[in-house]
């Protein structure tokens, strides 16, 4: 058995231990799993917040469910997302404009059950380069948050 198993789900396929390598070729191992899905022709990040194989398996299904529900959860993050950064009630057009400028980039799940949606700004209008706005939902995909990341 290996130090850091992958772990296999049927819908995610293949999520392996987080890590980055250093200049002196030493790698290093992060506290996640992470993977890639393919879903409407967009690649989507996946990441589990977890180094421990079981809870990564757990939390694939809370992943799994998600992606299952993947435009209402999009769409909700969205209208989140323009409702935080609006200065007034956003109109239908303001909603509708950044669920075509916004796009899921990574889909995050963590021990609690929570999901953390980051977005990409696709064009590059809405929030200034290297910065990303990130949804966090509750275990019952309730928007808890919403922020903007770096």
């Amino acid at each position: 058995m290996t130090a850091h198993p992958d772990v296999t789900h049927p819908t995610l396929g293949t999520l392996s231990r987080s890590s980055f390598t250093l200049t002196d070729g030493d790698v290093r191992f992060m506290d996640s799993y992470g993977g890639e899905i393919e879903v409407a022709g967009a690649t989507i990040e996946l990441l589990v917040e977890s180094s421990d194989p079981k809870v990564v398996e757990s939390l694939a299904e809370r992943l799994a469910a998600a992606l299952a529900q993947l435009p209402a959860l999009v769409r909700r993050s969205t209208d989140a997302i323009v409702a935080e950064f609006s200065d007034e009630d956003p109109t239908e057009s303001d909603r509708e404009e950044a669920a075509r400028a916004l796009a899921l980039q990574t889909l995050a799940a963590s021990p609690g059950g929570g999901l953390v949606l980051h977005f990409d700004d696709t064009t590059g209008e809405h929030f200034p380069e290297g910065y990303w706005p990130a949804v966090y939902l509750g275990g019952e995909n309730e928007v808890l948050d919403v922020a903007v990341e770096a």
